[in-house]
């Protein structure tokens, strides 16, 4: 990754990433019910994604999950934003190559001595996963009880800000972003008063 910003023109850096994320995909696919896996590289760009897509090669650093301001910037903006430099949940967010709703996990990639960038963040290491797709909140359930997961932070998917987004619900299938489900304000608020600042609730 260190090669690849001090030669982003050099695609054939990349491939050693490629064949590491895949492998990474693929065996842990029992385990980790993540969509994908993908690297962005300094500036942003995607270096490497497991499944591979034409995502690959195209810059994401207006994404929340590169640079962890709680929300995606405008397309301009991403062009001066840092990446993050601890582990971040990211905001919903549109996929640019399914149109799914999805939150990723992503944490920084940091340098190393050999290169003189240790302790500095050299890139961003993500999956992403599908609304919906939260199935290790159901494994320890019994007695006829549903998973319900809602973020209680701020979203901006239907153009607005808005709160309440449900995430997973174990017994109904989580609309796109044209009807997102989301709980009603009332319930919000109570939940948000109970659960203190926690910015999710389960």
């Amino acid at each position: 990754l260190a090669k690849i910003n001090a030669n982003p023109d050099d695609q054939t850096l990349r491939e050693p990433l490629m064949e590491w994320i895949n492998g990474q995909f693929l065996s842990n696919l029992e385990t980790v019910k993540a969509e994908s896996w993908f690297i962005n590289d300094l500036s942003g760009t995607q270096v490497a994604r497991s499944p591979a897509k034409d995502s690959i090669g195209k810059n994401y650093a207006y994404r929340d999950y590169f640079h962890g301001q709680g929300h995606d910037l405008d397309l301009g903006e991403g062009d001066t934003a840092d990446p993050i430099s601890e582990p971040n949940l990211s905001a919903v967010y549109e996929s640019s190559t399914s149109g799914k709703l999805k939150v990723a996990f992503s944490v920084p990639v940091f340098g190393t001595a050999e290169d003189n960038l240790q302790n500095k963040v050299i890139g961003v290491l993500a999956m992403s996963v599908d609304l919906g797709a939260f199935d290790v909140l159901e494994q320890e359930l019994s007695g006829g009880n549903e998973t319900l997961l809602i973020d209680a932070r701020q979203d901006h998917i239907e153009g607005e800000p808005k709160r309440g987004l449900i995430l997973h619900h174990s017994e109904h299938k989580i609309s796109g972003r044209k009807n997102p489900a989301r709980v009603a304000p009332e319930v919000l608020e109570r939940l948000n008063s109970a659960s203190g600042d926690e910015p999710f609730i389960a």
